[in-house]
């Protein structure tokens, strides 16, 4: 059983973002913890937002303290592209599955920071070989 994860990445320039303010004043308050539930499910998913997105509205509601009327809106701005490189915040398929578009990005896998092993009979520049 994986690990419980208590944190994910989120962008240091959050509040820097000409898009974050934007979303920020469709929405209002709410924005940031939209944004947050979908990061938190996403990052417990690899990037993917499991289940029907359509039903998103619903199911973050409560969650969010916010209506489903007024999610809908939210969710419909995350799913139209723009910024200069005209993507979506979030990519859904033709059968109503959703991931975070950039998710792979901003959360790489551990695999790639792997240390490469090289030539083990070369000590480290501070260790003397013996």
């Amino acid at each position: 059983m994986p690990r419980i994860k208590r944190w994910f990445h989120k962008s240091h320039d959050t509040n820097r973002d000409p898009e974050m303010w934007e979303f920020r004043e469709l929405v209002g308050k709410r924005a940031d913890a939209i944004w947050d539930e979908i990061l938190s499910i996403a990052d417990r998913n690899e990037g993917e937002l499991p289940g029907d997105w359509k039903a998103y509205p619903t199911l973050l509601a409560g969650v969010c303290k916010s209506t489903p009327r007024h999610l809908a809106v939210a969710l419909q701005w995350l799913c139209t592209p723009r910024g200069r490189h005209l993507q979506a915040w979030v990519t859904v398929n033709s059968e109503h599955a959703a991931r975070v578009t950039n998710w792979r990005i901003y959360n790489p896998s551990r695999d790639a920071n792997k240390i490469p092993r090289g030539n083990l009979l070369v000590s480290p520049p501070n260790i003397p070989i013996q």
